[in-house]
């Protein structure tokens, strides 16, 4: 059996008095190091195990966050403790730690008592003493049920305060009505400076009118699930010409790796890592660490052609556990690959890719997906955030895109109308009015375009 822990210095394991195999990792950039022993008859032995660097992340400016997390059904204590153990066993060196409101479950929802105090000091000050800088956050939300799809669930980061309502809806309250979109809820964390990222991929009906109106930063994927792929999400929004920052968290506790890296070589603190999540230079992973850059620029750039023409982008991965293989994706197609290599205790690719750019759009790395799982028996993703390209000054539109994205806020305006509750024909049609403004706009680019 494999079980794996995060221990602080103190720790003390109890073990059966067999043989045994002990193996320790930290982080995503460490060789998985191991020992044979053998305790039997013995009540008491120390293992040494050395931890080697097969790729130094803080040496190359790179800070990886977790941009969704909650805690439950543990003490105060319990909850200080784990994080201050488990993102330090991670190699985490941002965590936002999110309030969240669900009815009667939130009584044991420990996480919301710690965001609370944050706002007046607080425990989230006294962890990032540390090594792990935290922040708070909150998980505004809807759903038409306790775990059924609503209008969704949007991540608002470091903020001045709690946006209210924290959770819309009678299917997640037990009371009130159907009536305010969480747009409201997002335009007031805009005001207060605050960063919106949308969760679950394609959890929720609200993700793409907000998405076209501008008020979403960054996407996050296989937060707590998959809810959809890439191709679902991030691709048909860069499609349209959407610059679509990628990033992710864990939900519920840190049962994985994921995470979010931005580069940063001054000090670290929350609005600045926003900042750079904000522009688009990220990639997100649960294991291979990634790098992107084109001849002239890197992630979150724009490259400017005055005509088509074959542009040469440096691609690279390294990760413990075998990826399969690095893959170069243009305007949402795999237009190049490269086999993963083993090199010691880690796995490796890396290749010019020189893509043939005809029209604008976008190039992104990623691993292939469900090629493996990593040490904690979830499967591997990895995926940076696009470089963006224009080409003879016009911007990226594919219709069939715009109209896949005009369908899907048509049918959540058909369910949204069948299970909505709502106080008045007025407020309905307010609601509604979310979708139809976005959907007009889209309909009006799309005969544009013909």
């Amino acid at each position: 059996n494999l079980n794996w822990y995060s221990l602080d210095a103190a720790a003390v394991v109890l073990v059966p008095q067999m043989k045994l195999r002990v193996e320790a990792i930290r982080g995503l950039d460490t060789e998985l190091a191991s020992a044979e022993i053998d305790l039997t008859g013995t009540s008491e032995a120390t293992v040494k195990l050395s931890l080697k660097n097969f790729y130094d992340a803080h040496f190359r400016g790179l800070r990886g966050g977790n941009t969704h997390l909650h805690l439950m059904k543990l003490t105060h204590e319990e909850a200080l403790r784990y994080l201050r153990v488990v993102p330090q066993s991670d190699a985490i060196d941002l965590v936002y730690l999110s309030y969240l409101r669900r009815v009667p479950d939130e009584r044991h929802y420990i996480s919301n008592q710690i965001v609370a105090d944050s706002f007046s000091g607080g425990s989230l000050q006294l962890l990032s003493q540390h090594g792990t800088l935290f922040d708070n956050g909150q998980e505004h939300r809807h759903n038409f049920g306790r775990g059924d799809q609503g209008y969704g669930h949007v991540m608002l980061l470091n903020l001045e305060r709690l946006i209210q309502p924290v959770s819309l809806g009678p299917g997640i309250m037990g009371e009130g009505t159907d009536d305010t979109p969480l747009q409201v809820g997002i335009r007031a964390a805009h005001e207060d400076q605050a960063t919106a990222i949308w969760c679950h991929n394609t959890f929720g009906f609200e993700d793409v009118p907000n998405w076209m109106a501008g008020l979403i930063h960054a996407q996050n994927i296989y937060d707590g699930g998959t809810h959809g792929t890439y191709e679902d999400t991030f691709y048909r929004y860069l499609n349209v010409g959407l610059k679509v920052p990628f990033s992710t968290g864990t939900d519920w506790f840190m049962y994985d790796f994921s995470r979010v890296y931005v580069p940063m070589f001054d000090e670290l603190t929350s609005a600045s890592w926003l900042k750079e999540l904000r522009d688009g230079r990220s990639f997100i992973t649960n294991g291979p660490l990634l790098e992107l850059e084109a001849e002239r620029g890197g992630l979150g750039e724009t490259l400017l052609l005055p005509a088509p023409n074959r542009i040469t982008f440096m691609g690279k991965a390294m990760g413990r556990v075998d990826f399969g293989q690095l893959e170069m994706i243009y305007n949402g197609q795999v237009v190049d690959h490269v086999a993963a290599k083993k090199e010691g205790g880690y796995h490796h690719a890396e290749k010019q890719f020189r893509v043939e750019i005809e029209e604008s759009g976008w190039v992104a790395l990623r691993v292939k997906p469900d090629a493996n799982v990593n040490e904690l028996g979830r499967p591997l993703f990895a995926h940076t955030s696009p470089i963006y390209i224009e080409v003879a000054g016009k911007p990226v539109f594919r219709k069939e895109a715009a109209e896949q994205l005009v369908a899907d806020m048509q049918q959540s305006v058909q369910t949204i109308q069948s299970l909505g509750k709502f106080t008045s024909d007025a407020t309905r049609a307010q609601l509604i009015s979310v979708y139809e403004t976005e959907i007009k706009k889209l309909e009006q680019r799309i005969e544009h375009e013909k």
